[in-house]
């Protein structure tokens, strides 16, 4: 009997050790996503000569264009708003995406852009991020330049003045929301450029309807994985920004070397020098708002980890077929 207790629970030590080897948290991979500018609504491209839907394309990779203005004034309190507009699709069906366009673009009824508009705040300049929410927007007749506005109507005017944002767009059709999402979520400095760095995990949530912020379904925009799907995986941003983008000023409202901001690059007249270079983050000298302009980086979807209820189960298998096997043993033995 002891001879059977054992071998019993030898067994069930080993399938519930292969089950908590087995089932542990998958690691999350990109994977390949198909988008359809024409099935919004508005159709923020239709179909180009009624041939199909060219403007489809499918990809596993956004190429994005950053602005962004960071008050880090309060370290404890660090407050971020960035426009990522899209600007290279990566289409891997190799003719999709008819009609793209990037940013700074003149307004034509042939082209279509996207962008997400992003809010985020961290505890520190460099740590974790603390909450993110973002929409994200087709745009028909395309036309948008996002820009850090220097002061001018042309890029938003007084208001907007080292400020993010987006103008001269044409139709704009929002076509998900989220916030942020499990994993790493980090903000910091790269060591070498002392250029802002930060890697995002989102949510998605796809407009399905027109309740607000939702203004219509738009379902027929995610072909692949579809909108309940979807829903289930993560956007996974990572930027790249360069020194040439990146300034640290001593207001908000600052843009220029003579209001106090100055360029990441080196200080020089030489190439990637700027006479005004050396820009850093420094409380010291006041320098706690960084404003990014035109840096960039990439948005890969994240497959949702699958949960790991059939092998927990199989445990339970395991050890309700070693009690039958010892009550069958028992009345052998009776």
């Amino acid at each position: 009997m002891k001879s059977v207790k054992k071998a019993l629970v030898a067994a069930a030590s080993v399938a519930g050790l292969m089950a908590v080897l087995g089932t542990g948290p998958a690691a999350a991979a990109a994977i390949n996503f198909t988008w359809n500018p024409a099935g919004t609504g508005p159709q923020i491209a239709p179909p180009i000569n009624g041939d199909g839907d060219p403007t489809m394309f499918t990809a596993n990779n956004l190429t994005i264009g950053d602005w962004a203005n960071i008050n880090a004034t309060n370290p404890a309190l660090v407050t971020e708003h960035a426009i990522l507009v899209i600007a290279g699709l990566n289409d891997l069906s190799g003719n999709g995406g008819a009609g793209f366009a990037a940013n700074h673009v003149s307004t034509n009824v042939n082209k279509w852009q996207l962008y997400f508009d992003v809010n985020a705040t961290s505890s520190l300049i460099t740590g974790t991020i603390s909450t993110l929410d973002y929409r994200f927007y087709g745009v028909d007749n395309a036309g948008c330049t996002a820009v850090v506005g220097t002061g001018s109507v042309a890029t938003g005017g007084a208001a907007n003045k080292g400020k993010a944002n987006i103008g001269g767009c044409g139709t704009k059709v929002l076509l998900a929301t989220g916030g942020l999402g499990p994993g790493t979520n980090s903000v910091g400095f790269d060591a070498t450029t002392n250029t802002p760095v930060a890697n995002v995990n989102a949510t998605i949530i796809p407009c399905t309807s027109a309740v607000l912020p939702c203004t219509a379904d738009q379902s027929g925009f995610f072909v692949s994985p579809d909108v309940t799907s979807i829903a289930l995986d993560l956007f996974q941003t990572a930027f790249t920004n360069t020194q040439a983008a990146t300034f640290f000023c001593t207001s908000e409202g600052a843009f220029t070397a003579a209001e106090g901001c100055k360029s990441a690059l080196p200080v020089g007249t030489g190439l990637g020098q700027d006479p005004n270079g050396g820009g850093k983050y420094d409380p010291a000298s006041g320098r706690t708002y960084v404003q990014i302009r035109g840096g960039g980086g990439n948005v890969s979807l994240l497959a949702a980890t699958p949960v790991p209820e059939p092998l927990t189960l199989s445990i339970f298998g395991v050890g309700l077929a070693g009690v039958a096997a010892l009550r069958r043993r028992r009345s052998k033995k009776a």
